[in-house]
């Protein structure tokens, strides 16, 4: 909201997207989701670096260094925008809008097809952004969680102190077992999102029984959060 209070207080910026709208929704969206894509699996990046540096540190002088994580960054960046970018062409077509008088975008033939819609849209996005990276995330620290109680629990056995605390590595473990948790949390919100906003436009459309303006200013909020 503060973001929206920004932009409508520079002069003509609010004017000038509504006029290159139809570019807006046809590339804005498409970089914003590449970046989207790039955050989340630099998020398992790391989170699997980790693992491997606590749970298979033999394995860690091969896969957990520097050189390595700069190849697979490339990779992730290589692959995500190959997943958006080739594709939002042949989806979204931009064209003049003579009743709005302004630039507008609507789907292509290609990309309202039922297939493109259920395979691309649906299938494939929530897969490669929800299914893998999560499942990935939840073992990784499922994964962590019982290496850092093991070690605990074995340092208070060397040391006979119930309560010795961790390392530095440690702190850094349980720091990054936090973040990817919010991030987790962060993440599942995304389709619950769309989901109510989905079906308050199904109300609106399919049952009439509450004002319009009640349900599309509800599911402009739920898409604000």
């Amino acid at each position: 909201m503060v973001c929206v209070s920004g932009i409508k207080s520079v002069p003509g910026l609010v004017s000038t997207i509504g006029y290159y709208g139809g570019y807006f929704k046809t590339y804005g969206y498409m970089f914003n989701s590449v970046i989207h894509m790039i955050s989340v699996y630099t998020v398992v990046l790391v989170t699997l670096q980790r693992y491997i540096a606590v749970c298979q540190p033999h394995q860690a002088k091969k896969w957990a260094n520097i050189k390595t994580a700069r190849y697979e960054v490339i990779g992730i960046t290589l692959f995500s925008c190959l997943f958006y970018l080739p594709v939002r062409p042949f989806q979204r077509s931009v064209y003049w809008n003579e009743a709005k008088n302004r630039y507008d975008a609507r789907f292509t033939d290609f990309g309202s097809t039922f297939s493109f819609k259920v395979g691309y849209m649906v299938i494939a996005y929530y897969i490669l952004i929800y299914i893998i990276p999560l499942s990935i995330l939840v073992f990784t620290t499922y994964q962590l969680i019982k290496s850092l109680k093991r070690l605990r629990d074995r340092k208070a056995e060397m040391t006979g102190a119930g309560g010795a605390g961790g390392g530095k590595k440690d702190e850094v473990t349980l720091s990054l077992i936090t973040v990817v948790i919010v991030f987790t949390v962060c993440q599942l919100t995304n389709p619950v999102r769309h989901n109510i906003a989905f079906v308050c436009v199904f109300l609106w459309l399919f049952t009439k029984k509450m004002d319009q303006h009640f349900w599309c200013h509800f599911a402009l909020v739920t898409q604000a959060f």
